[in-house]
């Protein structure tokens, strides 16, 4: 839109609408039309190859980590798995099940370390350990 009181000229009009309908500019495409590469993954820069790329380990909330593993059975829909139950994967050379509970020693989740992390068998096994060790993390 024009401001008020100012007066285009015939091509400044021209350029205006070829802008907004898209035709004769390359860089538009037509109108409602998306590029071709909008929301697909790029097999050049994803993973490893991207810049920004920080080792596959992002953050989940509350403290906790994930890692990337897209071949892992306990893996979710974007590939990765908590690297607290990873870590404790490859200390003890298994697969966790799913009800078993992995419990930082320390309290602090984003400590992964081995030696901070122990398994319990389920839920309930782990609530009777907090319940012992009331006023301690």
């Amino acid at each position: 839109m024009p401001k008020p009181g100012y007066r285009q000229t015939a091509n400044h009009r021209k350029k205006h609408s070829v802008s907004i309908v898209g035709e004769k500019n390359p860089s538009y495409g037509k109108r409602g039309e998306k590029s071709p590469i909008y929301g697909k993954k790029r097999p050049d820069i994803s993973g490893s190859q991207n810049p920004n790329w920080k080792g596959g380990i992002t953050s989940q909330g509350g403290g906790y980590f994930k890692k990337s593993s897209p071949d892992h059975p306990r893996a979710d829909s974007n590939g990765y798995v908590l690297l607290h139950r990873f870590v404790l994967e490859k200390k003890l050379g298994r697969f966790l099940r799913t009800k078993e509970i992995v419990h930082h020693i320390d309290g602090n989740p984003g400590n992964n370390s081995a030696e901070n992390l122990m398994v319990f068998p389920n839920f309930i096994e782990h609530m009777k350990f907090h319940k012992a060790n009331i006023g301690e993390k």
